[in-house]
């Protein structure tokens, strides 16, 4: 083994840190584990000549080891966090490595830097996004030129440390007395605590502020004893689709929201939205954009949103969910949700009929062997769901994706061709729909009571 003090240092800080987890992944379900054992002491010797490489510091001692699911629930890794020596008078920035099983053998597979002035344990490793996975929550607090602390939630599931939220402030403590200050103890100006609150439709962490703000005073007694003591408190809800955890905005709904069609992910509305469409766990689904619409009454603006694509079988036509918004006057309320073709656009929400209420027109492409066939529907969206005011099918042999969108086709037609349009011809406020094909036109007529398009005896 090398002679060089440093690392033997780290070798036996290694393999007592070693002991100690053979016990907890022993006692863990083998079946989430990963295949291989806990790494062994010429393991660690071949990982130690890594990270030496991979860091060019000789003398590395160990901050601290754990295991846990940080890349998917059903793999167990491990996330090591090195103890760097103190340059200059200040603690240098800690590097952290994550182990995972490769091809049997446990490997370095990803390399984070966390700040200076961090202290982690176990109780720092906590799934805060519901996904089953750890995150790691932290605060820190060192003094460089100026005292600086914050807190972050960091995430490892990829193969670098990617931050979900960060929080860092400055203030000015160069004239104090550091010295009459005990090794250990908290800086007397800024903390932070980190709650998390699991909910599974939007996890949520309570950021916690402790502020001792600094007036004057070289020693620990005159700096407290003139400091001024604030805290507050801030909600953070994780946003799936950024994977942020972000700050809501505390607005009352307004009917004139979202007039620009800009989406903030941190308006009620979206978050309302958001929450609505990924209540099954298995799916995931993010806002693309919303549009503005009286779908309910002519008197009432309601709010379409609509997310990403997505496709049940390769057989079946893409499509969208869309989810109706509205106001009430105090808060916002999910009053319905439809879904929609992949091109759907502003276009498509038109008054079709003349009578101030706007109906939804879905075109879609549904793929057969040899065969294709494109339907045609207007939807009324009065309700929680789409109410089916009138539709035609056009069949063709064969349809191509150049074709569909110049809504054409080159394949034979297999009966009638339909096309349509609107026209007010009893002059009586309400638009007619003329069905035009080869064999002619057609008129059906709005029928308010049945709130659908009717061929006109």
């Amino acid at each position: 083994m090398n002679s060089n003090p440093n690392r033997f240092i780290f070798y036996v800080h290694l393999i007592n840190f070693l002991f100690a987890f053979h016990t907890v992944l022993l006692s863990q379900d083998s079946s989430i584990n990963s295949p291989c054992m806990p790494p062994s002491e010429q393991e660690l010797v071949l990982l130690l000549q890594e990270i030496t490489s991979l860091t060019q510091h000789q003398g590395l001692k160990i901050g601290g080891m754990v295991a846990g699911p940080f890349t998917k629930k059903t793999q167990t890794d491990y996330l090591l966090w090195l103890k760097e020596e103190v340059e200059k008078g200040a603690p240098a920035k800690r590097q952290v490595f994550k182990l995972s099983c490769r091809q049997s053998k446990w490997k370095i597979v990803g390399k984070g830097i966390l700040p200076a002035g961090l202290t982690l344990s176990e109780k720092n490793f906590v799934d805060v996004t519901g996904d089953g996975i750890l995150e790691l929550l932290y605060n820190f607090s060192y003094i460089k030129e100026q005292c600086v602390d914050g807190c972050a939630i960091s995430s490892f599931q990829k193969d670098s440390l990617d931050i979900l939220y960060y929080k860092k402030e400055q203030n000015n403590c160069q004239n104090i007395d550091w010295n009459l200050y005990a090794p250990n103890s908290d800086l007397p100006f800024i903390y932070y605590q980190l709650n998390f609150i699991a909910d599974p439709l939007e996890p949520r962490v309570v950021v916690k502020r402790f502020l001792k703000k600094y007036h004057g005073g070289t020693s620990q007694e005159s700096v407290i004893k003139q400091a001024s003591v604030d805290s507050s408190a801030l909600l953070l809800v994780y946003h799936r689709a950024s994977r942020q955890f972000i700050q809501p905005l505390d607005i009352a709904c307004n009917a004139l929201d979202f007039e620009n069609g800009k989406i903030d992910i941190r308006h009620p509305a979206v978050r309302l939205a958001d929450q609505h469409i990924n209540k099954n766990p298995k799916q995931s689904f993010d806002i693309e954009g919303v549009y503005r619409a009286h779908f309910s009454n002519k008197d009432q603006v309601d709010y379409l949103f609509y997310t990403n694509t997505f496709q049940n079988s390769p057989t079946r036509p893409l499509k969208r969910k869309a989810i109706k918004i509205s106001c009430d006057g105090t808060k916002w309320k999910v009053v319905g949700i439809l879904y929609v073709a992949a091109d759907f656009s502003a276009d498509h929400i038109q008054d079709v009929n003349g009578d101030g209420m706007d109906e939804i027109i879905d075109e879609q492409v549904q793929f057969q062997e040899n065969a294709c066939t494109k339907t045609y529907r207007i939807l009324s969206f009065k309700k929680r769901v789409g109410q089916l005011v009138y539709s035609h099918k056009n069949h063709y042999t064969s349809c191509d994706e150049a074709h569909i969108l110049a809504d054409q086709t080159d394949g034979e037609t297999l009966g009638l061709d339909y096309s349509i349009h609107f026209e007010d011809i009893d002059n009586d406020g309400i638009k007619e729909l003329i069905q035009s094909s080869n064999e002619g036109q057609r008129i059906f007529v709005y029928d308010k009571l049945q709130e659908r398009y009717l061929l006109q005896p």
